[in-house]
């Protein structure tokens, strides 16, 4: 048993990122809370013009949009051995969530998700992919803690990020994800404040495969110096 398991409880602590889509929140935790796996609910809000409140949940509401990276920082206040991050555009059913626990506690040292993406020749690759599969998107993402705390360190140094997150855990994590093509409703996947319809969308997420390619060619000493040489940086930059 690793120090991060003998801490940590059992069962899934879900952690959701809202910003524009506030009003489904309340709709996925409520599916959430049939889930009997499910002992704790962190809500970080990434929008600072609104003050969520979520009975029976652990809100954060944050002065500044942080974008996907919120939800790394709410993973380490988590009290149980498995995680599971979720869009807010997206309602996973029960039974889904379900499934992808049974999946993981047969084999706890991949990331389980509902839909993947591939790449080809380094190239990110626009198509949905399932079953094992390069990158799980971050709409849901179920993984042990302990899978986390030894990437973490990676993904810190990538950061700060837009786009990509989900990309970077993936590629960094060990072993490539499972796709289980989870069912879910649509709760504004199109809508007007997708990602997607940002200018840049895609050239981001290609840049975020890159970044993780080079980052993975570098050797640790290299990267460790890179590590000191940025805290140097920041430590003697004016405020």
């Amino acid at each position: 048993m690793s120090i991060v398991e003998s801490t940590s409880q059992d069962g899934i602590s879900a952690v959701l990122v809202s910003w524009q889509r506030p009003k489904n929140i309340d709709v996925i935790v409520a599916e959430l809370r049939r889930v009997e796996a499910v002992r704790e609910i962190i809500v970080w809000n990434n929008n600072p013009d609104i003050a969520l409140s979520v009975p029976g949940c652990k809100v954060i509401n944050s002065s500044h949009n942080f974008m996907p990276f919120a939800r790394y920082s709410a993973a380490a206040l988590a009290s149980c051995n498995t995680l599971l991050f979720q869009d807010d555009d997206m309602m996973f059913h029960k039974v889904g969530i379900e499934r992808a626990y049974a999946e993981l506690l047969r084999s706890p040292d991949r990331i389980y998700g509902s839909e993947g993406r591939n790449l080809e020749n380094g190239t990110y690759v626009f198509q949905p992919a399932y079953g094992e599969c390069d990158i799980a998107l971050g709409q849901f993402m179920l993984f042990t803690k302990a899978l986390l705390c030894g990437t973490l360190g990676k993904l810190v140094g990538l950061a700060p990020f837009e786009r990509g997150d989900d990309i970077a855990f993936s590629m960094l994590s060990g072993r490539k994800p499972m796709a289980l093509n989870l069912p879910y409703d649509d709760l504004g996947i199109q809508d007007d404040v997708a990602l997607f319809r940002q200018p840049g969308h895609g050239s981001k997420r290609q840049l975020m495969v890159d970044r993780v390619k080079l980052l993975m060619a570098t050797p640790a000493k290299t990267r460790r110096q890179l590590v000191v040489d940025r805290f140097k940086r920041l430590v003697t930059s004016p405020c």
